[in-house]
């Protein structure tokens, strides 16, 4: 089906309403990128946003995630864990909000990308990892990307972002907590020392 915009039009020029329902169907089918920290989810979300069908959103959106979504995510800002969610959560999340929330953010961040049915939203976010069942359920549609990296490039390159004199200033250490049974997803947990 084509688009009913013009591919010239861009988001600046439609009404709120309008903006509106493009920025929900773009939410609608999303593409997730998960893996562990320093896996490549960075890297790979700036080139795909490259394409005029994905909208890529700042970071991971973790305080949407934690704020509005109720699905904790561990950061310095946000909270020490990142525990695992299943499907079986579903109830805690308020979907609509969470939706509308990304939405907003799909808006946001459309800048001059051509408008068409199949624009798609685009998260990366590592700590979505242990969250995988959760996410589906609230996405049916979603496609997910999982990165993979050899352990010892992810464990030389974290190496290397701890030791930036940024990172030590906000005195964050990560630490991969024990699992709390051989079933459970693990992400990292973030503490100040």
């Amino acid at each position: 089906t084509r688009s009913p915009y013009p591919e010239s039009i861009t988001v600046c020029q439609l009404k709120n309403d309008e903006q509106f329902e493009i920025g929900l169907r773009a939410v609608d089918k999303p593409v997730f990128i998960v893996g562990t920290m320093r896996s490549g989810t960075g890297f790979l979300g700036l080139e795909l946003n490259k394409s005029d069908q994905l909208v890529g959103c700042p970071f991971e959106l973790r305080r949407i995630w934690s704020q509005i979504g109720h699905v904790s995510m561990a950061s310095d800002m946000e909270g020490e864990d990142c525990p695992a969610f299943s499907a079986a959560d579903i109830d805690r999340v308020p979907i609509e909000e969470l939706k509308h929330a990304f939405t907003l953010e799909v808006i946001k961040n459309l800048g001059t990308k051509p408008l068409s049915q199949r624009l798609r939203f685009l998260n990366k976010n590592p700590h979505l990892c242990n969250k995988i069942e959760l996410v589906h359920q609230l996405f049916p549609n979603a496609t997910f990307i999982w990165t993979i990296r050899s352990m010892e490039d992810v464990v030389s390159s974290l190496k290397n972002l701890f030791q930036r004199d940024a990172m030590r200033r906000r005195r964050i250490q990560h630490a991969w907590p024990l699992p709390a049974s051989s079933n459970n997803a693990r992400c990292f947990s973030v503490y100040r020392n």
